[in-house]
């Protein structure tokens, strides 16, 4: 009798014990399960998560405005990042990551924006926030001829960050403070008050910033 009641008791523990290790490998099948991040990824207009060095063409949503390359006042040269008014399609552009390791563009992270043209009165497609001005102009334009290279502060003025906007769509920021540690003041991009060729030129500001989305360009 004391027999069984210790064979009863040691097939209670197997089974018992059977039970939690089912429980166990039920729960944690393999491995913990890793945090979901495609929500920060940001995406293009079909869903499709915006890659880095992919082509792309950026439109605002308001208007559906084409984001091109322009001249302004005198020069000939179109070295100026505006919003298209006149029908015009999107220039095609790569963005570029200041994490090397990384291919998903996502939200709050720098980023630069190059056009994938070449043109030949400028150094380089790369978007910049261009130097303050010598001549008392305020008005701080999104220019080409950005300095190419790894982030650091020689490249600050290159660096961006797209933030998400409420309205589905995103906003870009100014925002340097990841690739460089002399302060900058962080600003929107937004359409400014100048318009030449047809084309709102892109400019720095507090508030009402502009609203972009992405297609891809394949």
């Amino acid at each position: 009798m004391a027999m069984e009641k210790t064979f009863l008791s040691i097939s209670t523990f197997s089974f018992s014990l059977s039970l939690l290790l089912l429980l166990v490998g039920t729960s944690f099948p393999g491995r913990a399960a890793e945090p979901d991040r495609t929500q920060d990824a940001v995406k293009d207009i079909n869903g499709n998560i915006v890659k880095s060095g992919e082509i792309y063409l950026m439109y605002t949503p308001d208007g559906n405005f084409p984001i091109i390359y322009s001249t302004n006042g005198e020069s000939v040269c179109p070295s100026f990042v505006a919003a298209d008014l006149s029908g015009r399609v999107a220039y095609p552009l790569r963005i570029h990551l200041a994490d090397p390791g990384e291919t998903t563009v996502r939200l709050n992270t720098s980023v630069s924006f190059q056009f994938n043209d070449t043109i030949s009165c400028v150094n380089s497609t790369v978007w910049q926030v261009a130097p303050v001005s010598q001549n008392g102009n305020v008005q701080r334009l999104v220019t080409l001829n950005g300095a190419q290279g790894s982030p650091g502060c020689n490249t600050a003025l290159t660096w961006f960050k797209l933030i998400k906007d409420p309205r589905d769509a995103y906003n870009i920021v100014f925002d340097s403070s990841e690739v460089c540690n002399i302060p900058m003041q962080r600003y929107l991009v937004a359409t400014g008050t100048t318009i030449e060729n047809e084309a709102q030129l892109l400019q720095l500001v507090n508030t009402a910033p502009i609203r972009v989305l992405f297609q891809s360009a394949d």
